[in-house]
């Protein structure tokens, strides 16, 4: 399957050559590709695309952003080499240019939408071949989403696409509702207990924001049904169970939640020890076979702000900061009511999801991470008055 994917993506190449838009073919095969494939395809296309990358209108807080977090990665991770450097430096390069790439290229209402349909058709694909792979049973694996085991990055991914971009793209209620339903309980069969929480968080928003009095009864009861089916279904082995979404709540002994705590403390200790940071690509050698978890093969943090704190010191907070930053100034300047919400959804997902994973470390991630970055800066440039 992964092999399927991969030349879909190296396809990119060739669409662009004959003056083709690539993203919506690109948003398909992100999900099952290989990430080296996805990097080299993508790199190509993009520099076939090279007028419109770096055209001079980009927003200037975003080329502030990029540049600063492009530069200062640049000189200390310079400084300080480890092995891991150069990839991620390629890795962060390549997603400031899909990011402009994306600024540059969508200019009216209809491609923002087309490209926000495409995504969703992308994460409706990855939810029914996770179904598939968990209703047969099957052993099928790749390097981006597309897997048999649990995977927090797929969740998010699924999360964004099939809960947060129907409620834009779906007019007609009853699909939107199968469409959320989906991606809800394929996060839930990732066991991934953070984007399930922040997939019911916006769920109950959006349900509370309807104005019709007979769907908030309805909404209502159906919320006391699950409030009644949890309070039973409750068990107090439950709080010890790291797929319970009863585990969040235990700060005591449950060994997921104390191994997060033990990685931020971590964490903290050594952006004392280095203030200006331990350089780009280095949190791999710092937490693999760290000596402060009982588990220690974690490659990072499982925190962004700890994550960019440690590699990039207090630039790195400043960083993610103005991540936040563009994306609510972004926010701000929508007009139309629906895309305000879909980007506030986006921005809380993303804010959430921060603190409980990396948003930066997986390269398909962090595609995605900026694909979504850009989705919300042309959502503030088109204004949709």
């Amino acid at each position: 399957m992964e092999v399927f994917f991969s030349i879909l993506m190296v396809s990119l190449f060739f669409v662009t050559i004959k003056n083709k838009y690539f993203l919506p073919i690109f948003f398909i095969a992100l999900i099952g590709s290989n990430p080296y494939v996805t990097a080299g395809s993508l790199l190509l296309t993009l520099i076939t695309r090279f007028k419109t990358v770096f055209k001079s209108d980009v927003n200037r807080s975003l080329f502030i952003f990029c540049s600063l977090w492009l530069c200062y990665s640049f000189i200390v991770g310079t400084v300080k080499y480890n092995t891991a450097f150069v990839s991620e430096f390629i890795q962060l390069t390549l997603s400031i240019m899909l990011l402009f790439y994306i600024y540059n290229s969508i200019n009216n209402k209809e491609e923002f939408y087309k490209n926000i349909k495409y995504l969703m058709y992308s994460g409706i694909l990855l939810c029914l071949i996770k179904v598939v792979i968990d209703v047969f049973e099957l052993n099928i694996s790749t390097s981006a989403f597309i897997d048999y085991k649990t995977n927090n990055y797929a969740s998010f991914y699924i999360l964004i696409t099939t809960v947060v971009t129907p409620l834009l793209i779906i007019k007609k209620k009853l699909y939107c509702i199968l469409t959320i339903l989906l991606g809800v309980y394929v996060i839930s069969i990732n066991d991934s207990r953070a984007n399930l929480i922040i997939a019911l968080l916006l769920i109950a928003k959006e349900f509370i924001s309807f104005k019709s009095y007979f769907l908030k009864f309805i909404v209502i009861c159906l919320f006391s049904y699950v409030f009644y089916y949890f309070y039973n279904a409750f068990d107090s082995s439950s709080l010890f169970d790291n797929t319970s979404l009863y585990s969040v709540l235990n700060f005591e002994n449950n060994f997921s939640n104390l191994e997060r705590l033990n990685l931020i403390m971590y964490s903290f200790d050594l952006f004392n020890l280095n203030l200006l940071g331990n350089g780009l690509g280095s949190s791999f050698d710092l937490f693999f076979n760290n000596k402060v978890t009982v588990n220690n093969h974690y490659p990072h943090p499982h925190n962004t702000l700890a994550f960019l704190a440690v590699e990039l010191g207090v630039v790195g907070i400043l960083i993610y900061l103005l991540f936040f930053y563009n994306i609510i100034k972004s926010y701000k300047k929508i007009i139309d009511i629906d895309v305000k919400r879909f980007i506030l959804n986006i921005t809380i997902s993303l804010f959430i999801f921060s603190f409980v994973d990396v948003l930066f470390y997986n390269g398909i991630l962090m595609l995605f991470t900026f694909i979504l970055l850009g989705l919300s800066s042309v959502a503030s440039k088109l204004s949709f008055k």
